[in-house]
């Protein structure tokens, strides 16, 4: 995925109990573009509810940067992450949580 304004969504409140990703690339920032990227509305990765389970395998995310909580992903309370060889490069977050925001 490169340039898409969306997110990849899991949230109990819809419905969604698992988001389980494999061999993916998620490119926020063209590769001309200056060392900081322009700050998105999300991240592109979201979970959140109860008994949500988000699983990232081979999972990389670069440059990516969200005004909200977590540039690259942000799992909100209740739900799990785990991360098998998978990394989130370049990616920051105007709040709290950096690349990676586990609330």
């Amino acid at each position: 995925l490169a340039g898409s304004k969306g997110s990849l969504s899991c949230f109990a409140l819809h419905g969604c109990a698992s988001l389980h990703l494999l061999r993916l690339r998620i490119l926020c920032d063209a590769p001309s573009s200056s060392s900081s990227p322009a700050l998105s509305t999300m991240p592109p990765i979201q979970a959140g509810g109860n008994g949500v389970h988000v699983t990232l395998s081979d999972v990389h995310v670069t440059g990516c940067a969200s005004a909200s909580r977590g540039g690259g992903a942000r799992i909100l309370p209740l739900a799990r992450l785990a991360l098998r060889n998978s990394s989130f490069l370049r990616c920051s977050s105007a709040q709290a949580g950096g690349a990676i925001s586990l609330v």
